[in-house]
């Protein structure tokens, strides 16, 4: 279930800027090689670490945002569908992703 954070983490490393905006951000989803976020197993146990870990934002699958944001407490919880979606969440709190490109289908 770390597909979505594995490919963010990667986009990080390889194009300009930073795509978490000094965030401390948190992400959880399976992720297909279209982009689709898919859903995971234990989203109560994920929010709760990373909300006790301080985190300001968690990513999770769109199918579980309501799951997650019952037991977020102040962190702020972003459902999102595909990498498409995870970015313009991240640049709408301050992620610099516009610059990116991702390859055509």
């Amino acid at each position: 279930s770390a597909g979505l954070a594995l490919t963010l983490s990667i986009l990080d490393l390889v194009t300009p800027g930073e795509l978490t905006g000094g965030l401390q951000v948190a992400t959880t989803g399976t992720i297909n090689p279209a982009g689709v976020v898919g859903p995971i197993g234990g989203i109560i146990q994920k929010v709760v670490a990373a909300r006790d870990g301080g985190m300001d934002l968690m990513l999770v699958p769109a199918g579980e945002v309501d799951e997650a944001r019952k037991h977020a407490n102040s962190m702020a919880v972003e459902g999102v569908v595909d990498l498409e979606d995870a970015l313009a969440v991240l640049a709408r709190y301050g992620g610099q992703t516009l610059e990116l490109r991702l390859p055509a289908e």
